[in-house]
């Protein structure tokens, strides 16, 4: 019952700052890059949550870049 209850509460949270982050962008005509990774990240441990083995996924990211500095649109 507790490790269901930490998965809702994961779940929760997860949802809460994908929300935080659409709320935060929708009159924004671009963000960072590395603000957008972030909600990327979040949005695919929601994915992970919900198919669980049957997705996988690698995210590279060069660590030479500073993606504070690169502008991109939100998703």
């Amino acid at each position: 019952m507790r490790r269901r209850n930490r998965e809702v509460a994961t779940a929760i949270k997860l949802l809460g700052k994908s929300m935080r982050y659409v709320l935060n962008n929708t009159k924004t005509t671009a963000t960072t890059l590395d603000k957008e990774i972030d909600y990327i990240k979040t949005y695919l441990a929601i994915q992970k949550m919900r198919f669980g083995e049957r997705l996988n996924y690698t995210i590279r990211i060069d660590s030479h870049l500073d993606l504070t500095q690169y502008q991109i649109l939100p998703l």
